[in-house]
C-alpha cells in the first residue's frame, strides 16, 4: 500500500471511531461509557533521524517486540539493519515538509516513486542495491599515519611532482592517484594494476633532474574528537588496526581537513607547502588537472 493511501484509510478509520465516541453519545447512568482513542502518529523520515528514533526510542521501550523483530546483539548491526530496513521502504527518499505542502496544495512534481506500486518497487530495489554498495566503501585502508597536535593524519592522495631549485614553483601530475593500495593491502578499495599511462608519468618523472623531482601528498585528518573507538587487533579480512570515527561531510570527505606539501626525493629533501599561483606547467597535459581550490594558499 502506498503511503498516501495508507494515510488515507487511517484517517477515515480515525474518524469512524471518533463518531462514536464523542461526550454526546447517549449513556445510561449507572453505566459506564468506553471511549477509544484510536490514533496514529506519522513522522517524516527526511525531518528525522530515522535509525537512531527507531533504536533509542521505539526499541528502547519495546525490548522484547524489538528483539523478535531483529534478533540482533549487537548494537552496531542493529544500526545497520535499520538502515537497509529504512531504505527498503524508500525513507531516504522522502519528501522534504515544504515539498509535502507543495504537492498537497497544488497537486504537481510528485515523487516519481509514489506514482505506482511498479515504480515504488523499483526505486526500492535500486535504492537497496545503493545502501549495500555504500555500506561497503565505508571502510578503508589509509597508509602511513601519524599523530600530530591536529589528529590522527593518513596519507589520502600522492602525485608525482617537480619543483624548481629556488623551491618556490612546482607542477604536479594530478591526474594519476599513486596512492591508492592494491587489493591485497585493501580488500574494499584497492586496484591491481598500475594504471593505464602510469609508466610513461614515470618515464618523464624519472628524466627529471634528481634536485627536481618530488612528491606532492595530500594527508587527510581526523580530528581526536570525532574518533568513537580503536580496535587495535584488526579482524580476518585484515589486521590492521580499526579506527571507528565520524566522517566529515564537506569538501575533504571522510576527512575533517586536509593539507598538502611537495618533499623532494633527493638526499637531505626539501618541503614546501604549495601555492596554487606558484604552479607552472611541466608535465604533459594529460597528466594535470586545475586544481580543487583556486586559492592563493594550498590544494586539497
Amino acid at each position: 500500500m502506498l503511503r498516501r493511501d495508507f494515510l488515507t484509510h487511517a484517517s477515515l478509520s480515525a474518524v469512524a471511531l471518533a463518531t462514536g465516541c464523542t461526550p454526546e453519545s447517549p449513556s445510561i447512568a449507572g453505566e459506564g461509557v468506553p471511549i477509544i482513542d484510536a490514533h496514529c502518529h506519522v513522522f517524516n523520515a527526511s525531518d528525522l533521524p530515522a535509525v537512531r528514533f527507531l533504536r533509542q526510542v521505539v526499541f528502547e521501550d519495546y525490548p522484547k517486540q524489538a528483539y523478535r523483530t531483529l534478533a540482533i546483539g549487537n548494537r552496531d548491526a542493529t544500526d545497520v539493519a535499520i538502515e537497509l530496513l529504512l531504505h527498503l521502504l524508500g525513507a531516504d527518499k522522502a519528501p522534504t515538509a515544504d515539498e509535502e505542502i507543495a504537492f498537497l496544495s497544488t497537486g504537481k512534481a510528485p515523487r516519481q516513486s509514489a506514482l505506482s506500486v511498479d515504480k515504488a518497487r523499483a526505486a526500492a530495489i535500486e535504492n537497496t542495491a545503493q545502501f549495500l554498495l555504500n555500506l561497503d566503501r565505508r571502510w578503508r585502508v589509509l597508509s602511513r599515519p601519524k599523530l600530530t597536535f591536529r589528529g590522527l593524519e593518513c596519507l589520502h592522495r600522492r602525485y608525482f611532482a617537480y619543483i624548481d631549485d629556488g623551491n618556490k614553483h612546482w607542477d604536479v601530475a594530478n591526474a594519476l592517484d599513486d596512492a591508492r593500495l592494491g587489493r591485497h593491502a585493501d580488500p574494499w578499495r584497492g586496484k591491481d594494476g598500475t594504471g593505464e599511462g602510469r609508466a610513461e608519468l614515470f618515464d618523464f618523472w624519472h628524466q627529471l633532474s634528481d634536485n627536481n623531482k618530488a612528491w606532492f601528498e595530500v594527508w587527510g585528518i581526523i580530528p581526536f574528537s570525532s574518533i568513537v573507538e580503536v580496535d587495535e587487533v584488526g579482524d580476518d579480512i585484515t589486521s590492521h588496526p580499526h579506527i571507528y570515527f565520524e566522517p566529515a561531510t564537506g569538501p575533504s570527505h571522510p576527512f575533517a581537513d586536509g593539507y598538502p606539501e611537495i618533499t623532494t626525493t633527493s638526499w637531505g629533501s626539501r618541503v614546501q607547502w604549495p601555492k596554487a599561483v606558484d604552479r607552472i606547467a611541466i608535465f604533459p597535459e594529460k597528466f594535470r588537472k586545475p586544481l580543487a581550490r583556486k586559492t592563493d594558499s594550498d590544494e586539497v
